[in-house]
């Protein structure tokens, strides 16, 4: 599990961006968190480190901390 802060959340667009701890950006779909409705902006959460149908990674069951 990594750890970073919700940085952008959209919630109309249904995603979200995390910055982790070491610098790095991923986005979250609200199809991989069932608890998106709780997140906020600035909050602390635990997320998994996945890819994307390009390869790229994404942030995957994201749970606040």
């Amino acid at each position: 599990m990594a750890n970073g802060t919700i940085a952008v959340l959209d919630p109309k667009k249904a995603y979200v961006v995390i910055e982790s701890r070491d610098g790095k950006q991923y986005t979250g779909w609200a199809d991989d968190s069932s608890r998106f409705t709780e997140l906020e902006v600035g909050q602390s959460v635990t997320f998994e480190i996945g890819t994307n149908s390009e390869g790229g990674p994404i942030a995957k069951n994201i749970t606040p901390s």
